[in-house]
């Protein structure tokens, strides 16, 4: 099962609002906004379809009644008599369905009608409040199974109450894939995680103690904590020691020496688990490093000693506190934590990773690094939903699955920032396919340019610009790039920029030549293209060796546009991804090019298709002054 939509009503500052889980791509969706917009309250609606009791546990969330009241739209609060709505759209695999049926039938001893299961199906989670009180949530779902005993010659509607249709209904919500928030405190490693803690615990504590226990007791000689750590070293911890005040713990006896063999052992488990899966997601060598649980005791006059362990990392010859370390290193290390381990419940099914401001607090190129590893993080059936307002955490091969978060109230407020509100504004959060965005925003020169907008985003005088090639739009972007990109390797020296159509690059073209980056522009053969080639070297005056067309890379390209490129055998595999359409829409061949850049999924292309890119590359760097040979990647 996956997702595909979920739709979110009358949740805190959202109206009606529906976030798009497609195109699948790479399973990774961003949502993009300011601070303030409501990108969190996104999270936590899709959260509440599927919450799951442990991890709320985990991170310290208030009681479930408490908490759900949350929930009520803000200009309710007072007095709310409704229902919080989430509406999940859900599409199985042929497999998921026939598994389906099958328990059903099984337990039953019926036949179900397999044309008669929906698929994909919509599944509501519903809150309901009365007087702003939380009275109980439940599923909805509208079907109409059909059946039949096996003596019986035609199927029967199966409608709610009857035993079939509850069995139906809960094959479906028993498999829902996994949904798992992570706020961004969680991110916030402590310098030392104390084993004992005393009343009130902080959240983060209660986090990591509570993984360090879970550790413990998976291994194959299963350890308690409290029992086979703290125990044993406060037990030794003398009157002196205990009004001295000095945190020091000296492990020499056999029971301190126990509590180091206990540790040892959690320690190289999760050596062996983090750095395991490390080098999986981030392709990195980590052969050398070990992890290491320091102990230590915190003495106070007024309290009972305190067992705590610090995270200690030996690189090589050298070891440090990991709380020193990169808050890159730490953020990375922390959400293989919490994804390893069954504390969060992250371990079963497939999993919907929901990521509120990852690696916010990193330097650019950690955050780049972070964001080449979510389509790892994303693979095995998984996803991920993450939301930003970094330009750095924005992939562009990415943005036909991202969603722009806008809340109304911030702009209100700023357009009357004149004078004084006499109310406050009433929040309205909403989220908006970035392609209907960019729509909707037809002043803007690039297909780039309103997502730099939407985060107030500004370009540092001292920041390098890249030369650039200019193309007609996001369907040559599509094609062009992945090409480039993943089948020929070509690393981003020459960067393709996607306009708004081949009469819309003057304003671009000014912008740049102000700024004095090196750029030249691709157009297509056709007649708007030669027509647009001509105007720009004669109105711009630009050197007519970097205004070029198809059928200046190509003469057999003379009148074609980008699908030229193409030929039978690509048009072929596109159709056949397609279930053989009777025809293939612009659209959809710039969809298939644009999921297999997402996913970074080499596939065999025509000669022609290849040869003809690196044609164009390799003219784009003649021209730019950048050797084709020195841009392949590592």
């Amino acid at each position: 099962m996956k997702y595909t939509k979920f739709r979110i009503q009358k949740f805190k500052g959202i109206s009606d609002a529906t976030v798009h889980l497609s195109p699948q791509g790479n399973n990774v969706f961003t949502l993009i906004g300011l601070n303030e917009s409501g990108k969190t309250s996104i999270l936590e609606a899709i959260s509440a379809f599927k919450p799951d009791r442990d991890y709320d546990n985990l991170v310290g969330k208030i009681p479930s009644s408490e908490a759900h009241t949350t929930f009520i739209p803000k200009p309710f609060q007072s007095n709310f008599t409704d229902k919080t709505t989430i509406t999940a759209t859900i599409e199985l695999s042929e497999a998921d369905l026939d598994k389906l049926i099958r328990n059903v039938e099984q337990k039953h001893k019926v036949i179900l009608e397999k044309k008669s299961i929906p698929n994909p199906i919509q599944i509501s989670r519903v809150y309901k409040f009365e007087d702003s009180e939380f009275k109980g949530s439940n599923y909805l779902i509208s079907m109409t199974p059909r059946a039949k005993a096996g003596g019986e010659r035609k199927y029967r509607d199966m409608e709610f109450p009857h035993a079939i249709w509850h069995a139906v209904a809960d094959g479906f919500t028993s498999e829902l894939p996994n949904i798992l928030y992570f706020p961004t405190f969680l991110f916030s490693l402590p310098s030392r995680i104390i084993l004992n803690p005393s009343e009130p615990e902080t959240n983060t504590n209660r986090i990591y103690r509570k993984i360090l226990d879970d550790v413990a007791a998976s291994l194959p000689n299963s350890l308690n904590i409290q029992k086979h750590v703290v125990e044993r070293i406060i037990g030794k911890v003398s009157k002196t020691e205990k009004s001295s005040g000095v945190p020091t713990v000296v492990l020499g006896n056999n029971r301190q020496l126990q509590a180091a063999a206990a540790l040892n052992d959690i320690s190289v488990h999760i050596s062996e688990t983090v750095f395991d899966e490390w080098q999986k997601v981030l392709g990195s060598n980590v052969s050398g490093r070990e992890l290491s649980l320091q102990p230590g005791i915190e003495i106070a006059t007024d309290s009972s000693p305190q067992v705590f362990v610090q995270f200690m990392m030996k690189d090589g010859a050298h070891s440090y506190d990991i709380s020193e370390r990169s808050l890159g290193f730490r953020w990375f290390f922390s959400f293989l934590l919490f994804t390893l381990y069954r504390s969060i419940g992250a371990t079963q099914g497939q999993t919907l990773f929901l990521l509120d401001e990852p690696a916010s607090n990193l330097h650019a190129r950690a955050q780049a690094q972070l964001l080449e590893s979510f389509p790892k993080i994303a693979s095995g059936g998984n996803a991920l939903i993450y939301s930003t307002h970094s330009h750095y955490m924005v992939e562009p091969s990415w943005l036909e699955q991202t969603s722009i978060i806008s809340n109304s109230a911030i702009e209100r407020a700023e357009a009357a920032n004149s004078g004084p509100l006499k109310k406050s504004n009433p929040t309205e959060i909403s989220a908006t396919r970035y392609r209907r965005f960019v729509g909707e925003n037809p002043d803007k020169i690039t297909y780039f340019l309103p997502v730099l907008d939407q985060l107030d985003y500004a370009p540092s005088r001292l920041e390098l610009t890249h030369p650039s090639m200019l193309v007609e739009g996001k369907g040559d972007y599509a094609i062009l790039e992945y090409v480039k990109k993943v089948v020929l390797e070509i690393g981003d020296e020459v960067r393709i920029v996607p306009t708004r159509g081949a009469t819309g690059m003057d304003d671009l073209i000014g912008l740049f030549l102000g700024w004095g980056v090196r750029f030249c522009i691709c157009l297509d053969a056709d007649k708007e293209g030669k027509a647009a080639k001509a105007r720009y070297i004669k109105e711009w005056g630009l050197d007519p060796q970097k205004v070029f067309t198809f059928y200046d890379i190509d003469n057999c390209l003379d009148g074609q546009s980008i699908e030229g490129l193409l030929d039978d055998g690509d048009i072929a595999r596109m159709t056949s991804f397609y279930g053989n359409p009777e025809k293939l829409t612009k659209e959809m061949k710039r969809m298939y090019f644009s999921e297999l850049l997402a996913r970074k999924e080499k596939i065999e292309i025509s000669h022609d298709l290849s040869d003809r890119v690196r044609l164009i590359v390799d003219r784009a760097s003649a021209e730019l002054g950048a050797n084709p040979k020195d841009l392949a990647m590592d």
